[in-house]
């Protein structure tokens, strides 16, 4: 998208690409250094739970509910790796 329309870009189109680096990172690190792996993906989770409990009292199927966080997760993990991928030139918008 930011291809095709370079003047719509802002911040928050470039944040799942950050969460994909930062979770890279994390991988890296998680041998090493576990408590640093931690303090980059803790966070995240947090905020993943903390939009999961705002969002879950609106669903009329309370079965749902338990899945938002990974259906949070998936999607922003989706669009950062996009956004990489086209980005590194493997996938054409």
């Amino acid at each position: 998208v930011l291809r095709k329309h370079p003047n719509s870009a802002s911040p928050r189109h470039l944040i799942p690409a950050a969460l994909v680096a930062a979770l890279a990172a994390a991988l890296v690190a998680a041998p090493v250094r576990p408590r640093w792996a931690l303090a980059i993906v803790g966070p995240y989770v947090g905020g993943l739970l903390g939009a999961s409990a705002a969002v879950a009292p609106n669903l009329s199927v309370r079965e749902s509910r338990r899945w938002l966080p990974m259906a949070f997760a998936a999607m922003h993990v989706g669009y950062g790796m996009g956004f990489w991928e086209s980005l590194l030139g493997r996938r054409k918008p």
